[in-house]
């Protein structure tokens, strides 16, 4: 069924459908705690709630994603221990009550993503304090509604924290300090609850301190501009390697300049919800923006086809990824095709967008309840393991490599080991995880089509997907640290017999200065043919020049190669075709002409 789905794309939407996935993807979702809407249950007992966090962190890990957005204060409460802000009510039915017997859900979640390899990010609402006045009764006592009413502005039923007020910026900044100082989560997240749509009554704050602005509009997104340049600031002062991203509604503005805007119809967030988006990328105050495109592929007035490629667009030197509104699959008009979903990951990550490289779903029970096999069909777009993105910006200093890996076989499966790096000292630098490559031809690389698994840092790994124990396998690794920079590869390690031959290659220098090759053949008597090969990448070799059978030979024709470049030797003979380890070669650099003076 699905792959009739994938292959009807090309024809139906004109899509080019890609299946292989770049090495570098965040594959998020989203976990609502508001309202029980995911998870968890207040009716349940602690034990029950873990239970059934377990059951969604392992269904996100079957289904290939890498990121979890977890709601942890969604009206100024909290679902995690909080000298700040009361318990939430979702935890326990009582606001301001703890759990009994007693547990910590954030340190939980955060445990048990690591086991999976999956970032946990901390999902904030700024703003939002009460969501509907009708509960105001059942609040704590502790609750800011109670303590610091004067702080909150009405629209209908929905209180927020007046985004005028400096104390409501030290009080939300405190709230993440303290998160920061405590946990060690992967990201803050901010959702789309900033000003509400509707009338508010902040007319007296516009004339206390207006900031000389004379169009309350601009006074007001530049209210939100402060509390987004300083939880950054906050941040990168505390815990630079945190990320930091925001995920307003999909529209910036409604216009038929793409300069300005999307050719929609739509809520704006720029003019109506008064959140700048555009600006926080381009001064560089967030990592990403992930925009909530929450509407079909050809949705009338707001289509995700249209929508999705003017972000990219808009990165600046941040990253984008997409919010999928996979809540609507199989129950909103115009998401009742099974190829809905695919259509739009297939836009999103495999159209050449450069700056889109991940995508998020809302939400959980969808994926849960799965309907026209959507989930399904993000776990088959999502089976080859991927990296997270880069962000260099926050750091671009990969750790030291491994060394010293082993492959061994132990009963069915074979077990690799290897000397961890040396610790470097800084957090950010921490090994955190380890990328596991494979390959049943020589030589295994780092390339996308190796990547088998990513590890924890502390876990030991046994391969038990091998299947034929009389080939060969090749096995390299990497280390990765908390942003996921990726050292060099270790060693190669295999399974292949000892007596297979073993070809070592040296590029030296001769006495008169000239490029020399020499290589030995640990059996060259079964050899034939030996072929220097050459890459720019250190992955993909190419045919560079044909070696004869005597070593050593000069080489006169590196001396056309301008840019630093990797080589090695493949061997081939009556038994097998082998291949020395890839070395490195720096050209000289070219020696300016002495001009004589005028």
């Amino acid at each position: 069924m699905l792959k009739n789905v994938l292959l009807s794309l090309c024809f139906i939407t004109g899509v080019i459908v890609h299946t292989h996935a770049q090495k570098r993807e965040m594959r998020g979702v989203w976990l609502t705690t508001f309202s029980n809407i995911d998870w968890p249950q207040r009716n349940q007992t602690p034990e029950q709630q873990q239970q059934a966090l377990i059951r969604l962190l392992n269904m996100y890990q079957s289904t290939g994603l890498n990121t979890v957005y977890l709601q942890i204060r969604s009206q100024c409460d909290a679902i995690y221990p909080s000298t700040i802000e009361p318990w939430s009510a979702d935890l326990t039915g009582t606001q301001g009550k703890a759990p009994e017997p007693y547990w910590d859900p954030l340190q939980f979640a955060i445990d048990e993503c690591r086991k999976r390899t999956m970032e946990l990010h901390a999902w904030i609402n700024p703003y939002r304090a009460v969501a509907n006045t009708g509960a105001l009764p059942y609040f704590s006592s502790s609750h800011i509604a109670r303590t610091n009413p004067s702080w909150l502005l009405g629209n209908g039923t929905l209180r927020i924290l007046n985004p005028a007020r400096q104390e409501v910026r030290e009080h939300i900044k405190k709230v993440i300090s303290d998160i920061l100082n405590r946990y060690d989560v992967d990201g803050i997240h901010f959702d789309d609850y900033f000003y509400p749509e509707g009338p508010l009554n902040d007319e007296a704050d516009f004339r206390a301190n207006n900031r000389g602005f004379t169009q309350k509009a601009d006074w007001r997104r530049d209210n939100v501009n402060i509390l987004i340049r300083e939880v950054a600031n906050l941040i990168n002062r505390t815990k630079p390697w945190v990320k930091f991203g925001v995920s307003p509604t999909g529209i910036y503005m409604n216009s038929s300049d793409p300069k300005l805007g999307t050719k929609t119809t739509g809520l704006q967030h720029y003019s109506e919800l008064y959140c700048d988006s555009r600006k926080w990328l381009n001064e560089g105050w967030v990592d990403y923006i992930a925009p909530q495109v929450y509407w079909h592929y050809q949705q009338a007035g707001s289509p995700f086809k249209d929508v999705t490629p003017w972000w990219n667009q808009q990165a600046a030197n941040r990253l984008i990824y997409i919010g999928i509104g996979g809540y609507k699959v199989g129950v909103w008009p115009g998401w009742n095709s099974p190829s809905e979903i695919p259509q739009q990951l297939q836009l999103s990550l495999r159209s050449g967008y450069e700056k889109i490289q991940g995508i998020s779903v809302y939400n959980t029970t969808s994926l849960l309840e799965n309907k026209l096999g959507f989930r399904d069909s993000i776990a088959q777009l999502f089976k080859q393991p991927v990296l997270q993105p880069l962000m260099p910006w926050r750091d671009s200093v990969p750790p030291p490599p491994p060394g010293n890996l082993q492959a061994v076989q132990s009963g069915q499966t074979i077990l690799l080991s290897w000397a961890p790096p040396v610790a470097p000292g800084y957090p950010a630098d921490d090994v955190r995880y380890y990328a596991i490559y494979r390959s049943n031809t020589y030589p295994v690389t780092i390339h996308q089509k190796h990547l088998l698994k990513v590890i924890p840092a502390w876990q030991t790994y046994f391969d038990s997907s091998v299947q034929v124990f009389d080939s060969v396998y090749y096995y390299t690794i990497t280390a990765l640290d908390r942003l996921h920079n990726e050292s060099t590869p270790s060693n190669i390690a295999s399974t292949a017999r000892k007596d297979l031959p073993v070809v070592q290659v040296r590029l030296y220098k001769t006495e008169r200065g000239k490029n020399a090759l020499r290589w030995t053949d640990s059996k060259p008597l079964n050899a034939t043919r030996y072929v220097l090969e050459r890459s720019e990448d250190n992955e993909q070799f190419k045919p560079f020049l044909d070696l004869g059978q005597v070593s050593p030979v000069t080489l006169a024709q590196l001396d056309t190669i301008s840019s630093v470049t990797w080589l090695r030797v493949r061997r081939e003979g009556t038994d097998v075709t082998a291949y020395s380890e890839s070395i490195t070669y720096h050209p000289a650099p070219i020696a300016k002409k002495d001009v004589p003076p005028p």
